[in-house]
């Protein structure tokens, strides 16, 4: 009988080449090489075709591998067959830990809990059984002062621990962050790092601010032990070590009466624990805890010690991965307004964007659209061969979105031999119907400057229709494809004035536009018409030029005036 399909499944992540990758599984068996059957191409020195599988086993997995040539390897260790736990490092070949080889994450998904439930803060009161404490503040400053060295003590007749350097914990930090996917997956691999280099068997990472009013769980690990455990903390000591700054070591958990009520500390007799705030350059990020259960495991000042030092490299961490959070905020909202906003519309827009990935969110806003058409193109188009459409139409809409971009418009989207702007979003504009009756007049003024270099029976005109009103603007389209847009009427009346009544040559604007402009612009009333899908008739009118006291300098470099000749509607933009 074959086994179910899992619901759980899991997720392994790693860096390649400089990027970090993330991917999912759910199904029984996943098959690990550089074969292209595999579910995982992994195209590495060292690599066999089918290197490994990792196959469902009960309830979790376990990596099999399969025959290769240089191995398997868990943490380190070489293995045939390892049943694997939440955390492990996975890699291949005999030299997996050198800088330029690949480890692996292997993730068990989902969590039984998720981690604000595996945390338990007890808010009971009473003396607490601290017997030792570091004063963070004053240990970062120490740490200026050369290496240190950690002699994790153990108790008289036991094998002493390894010695572990503040040059060696720092490196493997910088591992970690170097290796890390995104602050989450960070956060585990440090709690793993302190669970590997302490004598402990659990232990989580909480975030908070400086006043510690929230404290929110981040991560936890467990070694050895179900990944349904709860981990209880007295929140007063957790707040203490918060406001005071100190690392906190307590001995006797169970004696403790901020600790031995909880059912965790009873369940899993808790015999010492150890929490730090995460703290760097006077800020507290959160805090890390881990606890033993084991008497023979002392934890003493050394491991103290330990526990605060990576604390502060954790709060260092974590600041460093907010800013690259920041930074790739910043890049995605950049490569998604650069396609259709001038450059100082993009850098006003990331100054005030919040959205991680980029995304602007739908909302109702005051804006004038412009449509405008290249008339008489696709018969001229017949007789051309395409390369040389194509660098015709590249050249004109050039010119075109030059325009509009002078006048900080958004270019929503070039639509055949046709162009479609929007002003006064995604960033308000008080102006926004000068703003687009100024760029239309500056795309007849570009394409009659276009026209000159071109040869005859190549003379491009255009009409262009305008409308000002409400509009839903924002990412529209599916979670596959979205775009930047705006949708609703004042839309569909300004692509019905450019088709159906303004002329090549012409700027016509609906009476909306005209209200917001007619002291800037001459107008000219034409007849009343009635648009395609509307039930009154309403009044366009084409704009003539600037009205003689508003003649004002608006050029890209500030030194070409727009002169009331240059802008007349009447004239011929094909010179």
């Amino acid at each position: 009988m074959t086994a179910p399909l899992p619901d759980e499944g899991f997720r392994l992540s790693y860096v390649l080449q400089g990027e970090p990758k993330s991917v999912e599984f759910h199904q029984p068996e996943v098959l690990i090489g550089r074969s292209s059957e595999c579910h995982l191409v992994l195209t590495l020195p060292g690599m066999s075709r089918r290197h490994a599988l990792i196959q469902q086993a009960g309830d979790g997995w376990m990596i099999i591998d399969q025959n290769s040539r240089n191995g398997t390897y868990v943490n380190r260790q070489r293995v045939t067959h390892q049943r694997l736990h939440d955390g492990d490092e996975i890699s291949f070949g005999a030299a997996t830990w050198a800088p330029l080889t690949i480890s692996i994450t292997f993730h068990q998904l989902p969590e039984t809990l998720d981690e604000e439930r595996r945390v338990v803060f007890d808010d009971r009161r009473g003396a607490a059984n601290v017997s030792l404490s570091i004063n963070v503040e004053d240990y970062e400053h120490t740490l200026g002062g050369g290496p240190r060295t950690f002699d994790l003590g153990q108790p008289l007749g036991r094998p002493r621990r390894t010695r572990v350097s503040i040059i060696d914990l720092f490196k493997q930090v910088g591992e970690v962050l170097l290796s890390s996917v995104d602050l989450d997956d960070m956060l585990g691999k440090v709690v793993k790092l302190a669970l590997d280099s302490l004598p402990v068997q659990r232990g989580f990472i909480c975030l908070c601010d400086d006043t510690a009013a929230t404290i929110t769980p981040k991560t936890t690990r467990t070694k050895g032990l179900a990944g349904d455990e709860s981990i209880t903390i007295s929140r007063s000591i957790a707040r203490a070590a918060i406001h005071a700054r100190q690392a906190l070591l307590v001995t006797d958990a169970a004696a403790d009466t901020r600790f031995a009520q909880a059912a965790s500390i009873q369940d899993f007799n808790i015999h010492a624990a150890m929490c730090a705030p995460l703290y760097h350059a006077g800020h507290v990020q959160g805090l890390i805890y881990v606890d033993t259960n084991r008497p023979e495991d002392r934890l003493g000042a050394q491991d103290l010690e330990l526990l605060t030092a990576l604390g502060g490299l954790t709060a260092v961490g974590i600041e460093q991965a907010r800013l690259r959070e920041d930074v790739n905020r910043e890049r995605a909202i950049r490569a998604r307004l650069a396609r259709y906003s001038s450059p100082a519309v993009v850098e006003q827009i990331v100054t005030r964007a919040t959205n991680v990935d980029g995304e602007m969110l739908s909302e109702e806003r005051e804006v004038s659209v412009l449509f405008g058409d290249l008339t008489g193109f696709t018969a001229m188009a017949e007789g051309m061969e395409p390369a040389e459409v194509a660098r015709l139409l590249n050249g004109a809409f050039e010119v075109l979105t030059r325009a509009v971009f002078l006048h900080e418009g958004t270019l929503d989207k070039y639509m055949g031999d046709a162009v479609m702007a929007i002003f006064g979003a995604p960033l308000p504009q008080a102006d926004h119907a000068e703003r687009a009756v100024r760029a239309a007049l500056r795309m007849l003024e570009f394409l009659a400057e276009f026209n000159r270099s071109r040869p005859a029976g190549q003379q491009l005109r255009m009409r262009i229709g305008i409308n000002s009103g409400k509009s839903v603007a924002g990412d529209l389209g599916s979670p596959l494809r979205k775009d930047y847009t705006v949708v609703g009427d004042t839309v569909n009346v300004a692509s019905r004035l450019e088709s159906a009544v303004a002329e090549a040559g012409q700027v016509v604007i609906g009476p909306a536009t005209y209200e917001l402009v007619k002291n800037l612009f001459e107008c000219r009333p034409l007849s009343d018409v009635r648009l395609k899908g509307k039930q009154q008739a309403m009044r366009p009118f084409v704009v003539v030029g600037l009205v003689a006291d508003s003649l004002r300098s608006t050029t890209e470099s500030g030194s070409t005036t727009l002169s009331r000749s240059s802008q007349s509607m009447d004239s011929d933009p094909g010179g």
